[in-house]
């Protein structure tokens, strides 16, 4: 456990709070999932770098200040909404910030996730899961990956990636690519490494599924853990952290034994739900029925057009 002032290094926090884990190598290291106070909001060199180095990855919501193309790095391959995706995407402004035309009224929601979805098949194949030991990304042409839904006038037939038999692949144009004199390396080979470095985008770039596509909500929902324990820890109707008329005392030592003390009432809490909940039986137990209407679920687009930083109301 560990305090501070609201707001003031948020990373050296972090950081603070992961060492439990890790201190322990044999522990499963994946996405880091929090608001846009952390990603993208934090220097990269304080925060996300040292973070991949660990084994972590990012799963971020988007400021609108920072939707569409955030970066271009050093092989030429763009970064939209935090994944790098193909240099062809440059030349088709439609799915440079889809979001943004959404969000005013300009796309329906049906046309929104069309365009989410026709971007997939330009993003850069991955290589690997999460970043290694430097915090590197393997990625690659997505014309000339395994699976490859797109042909490319840059790639040879003979390097173009297998899909399966009668699977017809959209062809880019000439218009939508880059000319062969101004080719980036992006486009000149099969991978190419994505440094661990700002120049290569690190602030922005995610490892999970593309920003705001129905793969990305779920991931992202899950954020909704931390926000609902959170709550229990901090509203009246639960430990009622939250009031500082509880804790009238000066000291970081005696803050913190008064903030210990509620956590482990929510942990105990938590433990007391989890045995009781668990079916004696073969039997799966019967969800409650839903209190005020149906409960929203993070697949449910319309709820993400709320204001900056809320986290989806599905939790």
């Amino acid at each position: 456990m560990t305090g501070g002032v609201p707001a003031v290094a948020p990373s050296k926090r972090v950081f603070e709070s992961l060492k439990n884990l890790t201190d322990r190598p044999e522990l499963p290291r994946r996405h880091f999932i929090a608001d846009r106070l952390y990603s993208p909001g934090q220097n990269p060199v304080k925060f996300q770098m040292p973070m991949r180095k660990l084994g972590y990855g990012f799963v971020a919501d988007m400021r609108r200040d920072t939707r569409g193309v955030q970066t271009i790095t050093t092989s030429g391959a763009p970064i939209v909404d935090g994944t790098a995706y193909c240099s062809a995407i440059l030349n088709m402004p439609r799915l440079l910030d889809p979001y943004t035309a959404w969000e005013k009224g300009q796309l329906t929601d049906q046309q929104f996730s069309n365009l989410l979805e026709a971007r997939k098949c330009l993003a850069l194949a991955r290589y690997g899961t999460k970043p290694n030991k430097k915090g590197d990304v393997r990625l690659g042409c997505p014309a000339r990956a395994e699976g490859a839904e797109i042909t490319c006038p840059l790639v040879p037939p003979a390097e173009e990636g297998k899909k399966k038999a009668g699977f017809q692949k959209d062809a880019l144009t000439d218009s939508e690519v880059p000319s062969k004199a101004a080719c980036p390396k992006v486009c000149q080979q099969r991978t190419m490494t994505l440094k661990n470095t700002a120049e290569d985008g690190a602030k922005f770039l995610q490892h999970g599924p593309a920003f705001m596509t129905a793969e990305w909500r779920k991931e992202y929902g899950r954020r909704n853990t931390v926000e609902s324990r959170n709550a229990m820890l901090k509203n009246g109707s639960y430990q009622g952290a939250g009031d500082v008329t509880t804790r009238l005392m000066r000291g970081w030592a005696a803050q913190m034994l008064c903030m210990a003390m509620p956590a482990v009432g929510v942990n105990l809490a938590m433990l007391d739900a989890a045995a009781w909940s668990r079916p004696h039986t073969g039997q799966k137990p019967t969800p409650p029925p839903p209190r005020g209407g149906r409960k929203p679920s993070s697949d449910d687009i319309k709820q993400w057009k709320l204001g900056d930083n809320a986290p989806p109301k599905a939790a």
